[in-house]
């Protein structure tokens, strides 16, 4: 816009200076041209700002934390007039926390065309983030002239970070459901569920906490180390994981206790418990303060709810292993 403004003037000086030494038509029109040409910008700009739609639905998404961020936006230009600066001014809020940031956006939108903008966000931690249109700010060729259209227009977009399953947590979810097993021992010295389906789904090294009952002597003797079985749980065991925030006092933090509790829920879930996660009181699809991790949409559900609480109160729930997971 500075080179245009800079071009404009050295040609309508020159044009000024050299008019009256080579008067004739040439030179008078290529003068009025020049004096006029901002006056027909700034007419063009009004009228393409009669006709400029945006087309905003506030769009709700849900991201997996390291994929990208993004939120469309779609400009309309009715006109038959190109614009070829167009800046989007937004605002990005993000919560737990209330923290907020500027977004700047430019584009080019050519003559009666729609043109989609994906406003991607800088998001790197679990949280929601909601984007509100500031402005649209359209200028003439030479930068002469602006107009400021859509003012304050609200929220076009909000997006939910959560975090995605990850297998470095499957045997913290084993040692789990090892731990609460109902099993029983049989004549022959092994041991069988005593409530369907819980089967002997794996095998594995001992660690301290396991139960004894579940040690299997004959690979035991025969690899020359302690083995326990993992066994499936029954339908009626029923797991409760709250995600402890107070000790994660860094988004960083939150991050790996809400992969932890998330994580762990899913892999109960395959095991065939009933685990749910704590959530604030007041969250979408909550009974209790908890939500049941027994699906995809409900893995959603509940990821977005525990991500968004800013405290999540410990408490016994009777009836379930309650189980109280840190960033540690």
């Amino acid at each position: 816009m500075i080179m245009s403004k800079i071009l404009y003037m050295i040609a309508l000086i020159t044009a000024i200076v050299f008019y009256p030494l080579y008067q004739g038509p040439v030179s008078l029109i290529l003068l009025v041209a020049l004096i006029m040409l901002p006056v027909m910008m700034g007419i063009e700009l009004l009228v393409s700002a009669l006709f400029l739609r945006l087309d905003s639905r506030s769009a709700a998404a849900v991201v997996y934390r390291g994929n990208k961020t993004e939120i469309p936006l779609r400009i309309i230009n009715n006109s038959v007039f190109p614009l070829i600066s167009v800046r989007i001014d937004l605002r990005a809020e993000y919560a737990p926390g209330g923290t907020a940031e500027k977004l700047k956006l430019r584009t080019v939108v050519g003559a009666l065309e729609k043109r989609d903008v994906m406003v991607e966000l800088p998001v790197q931690h679990c949280g929601e983030a909601d984007v509100y249109l500031e402005c649209i700010r359209i200028c003439d060729l030479l930068g002469f002239f602006s107009v400021r259209l859509f003012k304050n227009h609200g929220m076009i977009g909000s997006v939910c970070v959560i975090p995605a399953v990850s297998d470095k947590y499957e045997e913290l979810a084993r040692e789990i459901a090892s731990g609460a097993g109902s099993v029983s021992e049989s004549d022959d010295g092994g041991y069988v569920p005593t409530t369907g389906p819980g089967d002997v789904i794996d095998f594995k090294e001992y660690v301290p906490g396991d139960r004894l009952a579940l040690v299997h002597h004959k690979l035991s003797a025969r690899f020359d180390k302690d083995i326990v079985k993992v066994m499936g749980l029954p339908e009626d065991d029923r797991f409760l994981l709250f995600a402890d925030l107070s000790t994660a006092d860094t988004p960083s933090g939150r991050d790996i206790c809400f992969e932890k509790v998330m994580s762990c829920a899913y892999y109960l879930n395959e095991m065939k418990a009933q685990s749910y996660v704590a959530v604030d009181e007041g969250a979408q699809g909550a009974v209790n303060g908890a939500i049941r991790v027994d699906s995809s949409d409900s893995y959603i559900t509940a990821a977005c709810a525990l991500v968004t609480s800013e405290y999540i109160p410990v408490r016994e729930e009777r009836g379930f292993v309650n189980i109280l997971m840190s960033n540690e």
